[in-house]
């Protein structure tokens, strides 16, 4: 049997990754602690991206995922125009 996601742990998730990718743009991957986006993102727990990502590498599928979870209706009307 399958959970969904609370409401309020999808936002936290969606705030890291935008943090994360704010921060990324910002400063470069190498050069951004996960504590900083983890307190950027409003989060008291500095561990929350190793938490809910296990790493740096997921937080970053995590942003890539989300973009194109993003950009897919808009590709979607693209492709049903052409």
């Amino acid at each position: 049997r399958q959970y969904s996601m609370s409401r309020d742990l999808v936002c936290r998730k969606l705030a890291l990754i935008r943090a994360g990718e704010r921060l990324f743009a910002r400063d470069g991957i190498e050069a951004v602690s996960l504590r900083q986006i983890a307190l950027e993102a409003g989060n008291g727990n500095t561990n929350a991206v190793g938490y809910h990502f296990e790493s740096r590498f997921g937080l970053v599928q995590a942003i890539f995922e989300q973009r194109v979870l993003e950009m897919e209706p808009r590709r979607r009307e693209m492709l049903d125009a052409a």
